[in-house]
């Protein structure tokens, strides 16, 4: 729906018929939540055009609306050479689509206007790495609204790279993990003292190929934004969200999750779809008593992980649920699978499935934490579930993420070195969270950080203003 503040002027914003175009990032899990964005202003804006840009597996892998709705996909080139071998490489897929941009981006939008009767574009939206809509939105004198699909605490870093790059002496970046340690980022305005050198994104410290520059551009460009939203909230990010919306770093910050609370769509609100009987293998759990573990999309732990993370699930004899990919089942400890029963009766120790439904797992009262990567849309998933985490961060922003979670807002446990591998510190975090006074802590912090979030989206919270703000922003008519 329209928010309220919105009907009663129908008129002056529908009359023009915006355009607007939403450019996509098509690696990782950053499309996802824009179409969510987009979905929602849509459903507000019904008179308006949405045309929503990323590669074609991206666009398959989405939950676009039904047909007739306003919301349109259109596929770019994903920059990959005819008959190209991959080397392996995480980050080939995403150096090849930098490369491949801003032409592949560019050419779609003139396709996207010829296809609606040449109907002008009146605001570009976009993940916020693409800087370069920047100069394309002040080419044709329209609002650029980039949204930053992780926390606004690694948007803040992001943001002071070169103040970060210019504090760490050269030498530190490559230093002992002893002298990491000690660097504290307290320099860094309105993020949390807790935060570590060792707990920054990789790309903030530099690199030289095209994704973390691409990140250095961004963090100059957005300030040529109108708006930069987050899918975060403000409670949950005090500090951070008070800096960016008073410093003049970009012209309006607007926090307008978390998203799963608000996006009702198909792929997130479908009970039906839970293929391996999860939550019906939930029922009669004693409360908070399972541990649900799922490392998203992206990332599979190495097998020495893997198989640390299996021995210490049976050793604690806690009942779980593991989503895994298929390909990864063989790294299993030999014969787990046989003993924990995932595949006899209701009452076996553990159930491994290849896909789960997250969000209404993390909703259910017998799940008592979650382990995780510590990808951000995990991460709100489980503050909006009322879940504590333990983090196994991989890359990115997960790496601050987990330190969020564990030294900042007190919701979950980090993990003795840092790895899954380590039979007895994982014995040790699971039981920390699931079995002590600690874990009951824990439980009743992140609880009150879920009443906060149910309290932002709700009609009068901060989210559902924010919201109701970028909708005028995206809306409005296009300067003369």
């Amino acid at each position: 729906m329209a928010p309220e503040a919105d009907r009663d002027d129908d008129d002056h914003h529908h009359h023009h018929h915006p355009h607007v175009v939403v450019a996509a990032f098509p690696h990782g899990t950053h499309a996802g939540p824009l179409l969510s964005l987009t979905r929602r202003l849509a459903a507000a804006a019904p008179n308006a055009t949405f045309s929503f840009f990323s590669t074609s597996k991206s666009n398959a892998s989405l939950n676009f609306p039904a047909a007739a709705t306003n919301v349109t996909p259109y596929d770019v080139d994903d920059g990959v050479p005819p008959n190209h071998v991959f080397s392996g490489h995480p980050l080939e897929p995403v150096e090849l689509f930098i490369k491949a941009t801003p032409h592949n981006f560019t050419k779609a939008f003139q396709e996207a206007v010829s296809r609606n009767n040449n109907k002008k574009i009146s605001c570009i939206m976009s993940d916020a790495f693409f800087w370069f809509l920047a100069e394309v939105a002040a080419d044709i004198n329209v609002p650029w609204v980039p949204l930053w699909t992780a926390a606004s605490t690694s948007l803040s870093l992001h943001l002071y790279t070169d103040l970060i790059r210019q504090t760490i002496a050269p030498d530190d970046a490559a230093a002992t993990g002893k002298m990491e340690e000690s660097l504290f980022m307290s320099f860094v305005p309105g993020v949390p003292s807790a935060l570590r050198l060792q707990d920054i994104p990789a790309e903030v410290i530099g690199g030289d190929h095209a994704f973390p520059a691409m990140l250095h551009k961004m963090s100059h460009f957005i300030a040529r934004a109108t708006a930069v939203t987050v899918n975060s909230f403000d409670d949950l990010e005090p500090s951070v969200t008070q800096h960016l919306k008073s410093s003049n770093l970009f012209p309006t910050f607007l926090p307008v999750g978390p998203f799963n609370l608000i996006d009702s769509s198909p792929s997130n609100n479908n009970l039906l779809h839970d293929p391996h009987a999860c939550l019906h293998w939930l029922a009669g759990r004693e409360p908070a008593s399972v541990a649900y573990i799922s490392f998203g999309t992206v990332m599979t732990p190495p097998p020495p992980e893997l198989a640390g993370l299996a021995e210490a699930l049976e050793a604690i004899g806690a009942p779980f649920i593991w989503s895994i990919p298929d390909r990864a089942k063989h790294n299993l400890p030999q014969g787990f699978l046989e003993r924990i029963g995932s595949t006899s009766d209701d009452r076996s120790q553990g159930k491994v499935v290849s896909w789960a439904p997250q969000v209404e797992l993390l909703s259910h009262e017998a799940v008592g934490v979650f382990v995780s990567h510590g990808g951000w849309n995990s991460v709100m998933e489980s503050v909006s579930g009322g879940v504590p985490l333990i983090c196994r961060p991989f890359l990115g922003d997960q790496r601050t993420n987990a330190r969020l979670v564990s030294h900042v807002w007190g919701i979950g446990a980090d993990l003795k070195d840092g790895r899954l591998s380590n039979k007895e510190g994982v014995m040790e975090a699971l039981e920390r969270v699931l079995k002590s006074e600690e874990g009951k802590l824990m439980r009743a912090k992140i609880k009150s950080l879920k009443e906060l979030a149910k309290k932002a989206v709700s009609p009068d919270g901060t989210s559902a203003n924010n919201f109701s703000q970028l909708f005028n922003i995206v809306t409005s008519p296009p300067s003369p």
